[in-house]
């Protein structure tokens, strides 16, 4: 299984979290892929040796497959686009959580409204992204809908804007707008076709929403959790606890416990907006 190599490679930089990463594809569709749904992370001013990089290349006995090469060590061979930006993105995520144990990384997204960040958290499947995609329409600005890296120290999220990843089509009026990304699995939305802008800055976090969709509940619901019940929900959601003290323990408390925080059921996404603005506003 040898893959295509091609001195026409595409560059692709990024600077995260002051971790610059490179990546080089020299396949055309993958190349699309990757730029699409990783625009919002690019940076055009990147200079010097990235501390990561990467090498996407096609594997000609098998079309539309590809390997995954990080320091010279195939770290994923993905069957399709799909499986391409979820193993790329995968990697990537654990190589800045070692990278920057400073930072607490939770299974998160994150919308801005006002200069403060609202963390929508739970667990895959449960709607933060879709509900993210639709608060969009209300005024929030854009951090992250799956990585939210916190500074603790200060009580930040630094963002992480990539596409927009949503495994169900939104109902109406949020429909997927022109320029998403289909592949065999999701639908990826780049931040060019976002309706809100992308936040670039960290934000103070203001509340955390512990987010489960109800499929057959209309009225979204939601009640205030007691800083113990946040810190065990908080804990569950973190990434990276091993490289904090006494097993991220007091790190996920300490964020729980610096600001208000709710349990929040969702049904209708214009009444679920609709809500969760109210408990902002209130």
């Amino acid at each position: 299984m040898q893959p295509v190599r091609d001195c026409r490679s595409t560059q692709l930089d990024m600077m995260i979290l002051g971790v610059g990463v490179r990546i080089l594809c020299s396949d055309r569709a993958a190349c699309r892929l990757l730029r699409l749904g990783l625009s919002g992370l690019l940076s055009p001013t990147q200079t010097g040796e990235p501390t990561l990089e990467y090498r996407i290349d096609r594997i000609p006995s098998a079309p539309g497959r590809y390997t995954i090469v990080c320091d010279q060590e195939i770290v994923g061979v993905a069957a399709d686009q799909h499986e391409l930006l979820y193993t790329l993105e995968k990697h990537l995520t654990i190589a800045l959580q070692l990278r920057c144990p400073e930072f607490l990384f939770l299974h998160a997204a994150a919308v801005e409204r006002d200069g403060a960040a609202y963390l929508l958290i739970g667990p895959s499947g449960g709607g933060k992204s879709t509900l993210t995609w639709a608060l969009l329409h209300y005024g929030f600005g854009y951090l992250t809908d799956e990585l939210a890296p916190v500074e603790l120290n200060a009580m930040r999220v630094a963002p992480y804007p990539h596409a927009i990843c949503l495994k169900t089509r939104p109902p109406k009026p949020f429909e997927l707008p022109s320029g998403t990304l289909f592949t065999s699995s999701t639908f990826h939305i780049p931040v060019e076709s976002l309706p809100a802008p992308v936040v670039h800055r960290s934000m103070p976090i203001k509340k955390l929403f512990f987010v489960q969709y109800r499929p057959m509940v209309r009225e979204p619901t939601s009640r205030k959790l007691t800083p113990g019940e946040a810190s065990a929900r908080a804990y569950a959601s973190g990434l990276n606890l091993l490289a904090h003290s006494h097993f991220g323990l007091p790190a996920t408390a300490a964020v729980a416990g610096a600001v208000d925080c709710y349990e929040f059921f969702t049904g209708d996404l214009r009444q679920s907006c609709r809500s969760l603005c109210s408990i902002i506003e209130f």
